[in-house]
Order: C-alpha cells, then structure tokens, then sequence
C-alpha cells in the first residue's frame, strides 16, 4: 500500500514497519484512497489516557 500512495516506509525488524503522514496532508490521501476504492480506518492516539480512539473510516 505505501508504494502505491507513494509514502516512506521505515521498517525496525522482520515483520514490523511504520508507514505515515502528517494529519495536515490526511485529506489528501482520503481522496486517494477514494479513487482507488480501497477501505481505510483513521485512528487518534490520546496519549494522556493511553487510548487509541478511531475517528474516521470507508469500510
């Protein structure tokens, strides 16, 4: 998926990665995700209550 929305891809050990962008870009690759007809989740991170909260998506 990185490569087909052209994004930097950091890679720690077999089987584990980080792929992202800044939330000021998000909109941008929403639109892209759109044309493309894929799925996709959005998650925030409150990190003063250590929760990962989902707050957008395209199932």
């Amino acid at each position: 998926m990185h490569k087909k929305l052209d994004l930097k891809c950091t890679y720690y050990k077999t089987n584990i990665c980080k792929v992202g962008f800044p939330v000021v870009v998000i909109q941008k690759y929403i639109e892209r995700l759109n044309k493309m007809k894929y799925g996709y989740v959005i998650h925030t991170f409150d990190l003063d209550k250590v929760e990962l909260k989902e707050i957008a998506g395209k199932r």
